[in-house]
């Protein structure tokens, strides 16, 4: 890659530690909230994959039915519902690319 170890892992420190943080918070937020992941949203999640990757459900179903692959299906899933809830919650405006920015313009003053 033409560079030493040490500048490669403070390249990526910075990215992974944003990575980090945002799945615990997405983690606190679903605990707060109280979110569980049901099984029939785990079979759903697995027919969206199957169809999506063009391979029968009962190979999604064996690469993610062992120990180590499927808590990472469900933190996906919870993420998700997460990210759900959080735009159902936000208040969000659409605004033209010149209200954007003056409105950064007024912040620089």
């Amino acid at each position: 890659l033409g560079m030493d170890e040490d500048r490669f892992a403070g390249q990526y420190r910075e990215q992974a530690e944003k990575q980090v943080k945002g799945s615990l918070l997405l983690e606190a937020i679903a605990r707060q909230e109280n979110m569980k992941v049901e099984e029939s949203e785990i079979a759903e999640k697995l027919q969206e994959i199957a169809e999506m990757a063009g391979v029968s459900l009962a190979e999604v179903k064996q690469r993610f039915g062992s120990s180590e692959a499927r808590p990472t299906l469900v933190a996906r899933i919870l993420e998700e519902k997460v990210f759900d809830l959080l735009v159902e919650k936000a208040d969000i405006k659409e605004v033209s690319s010149e209200e954007l920015s003056s409105a950064d313009q007024a912040q620089e003053e």
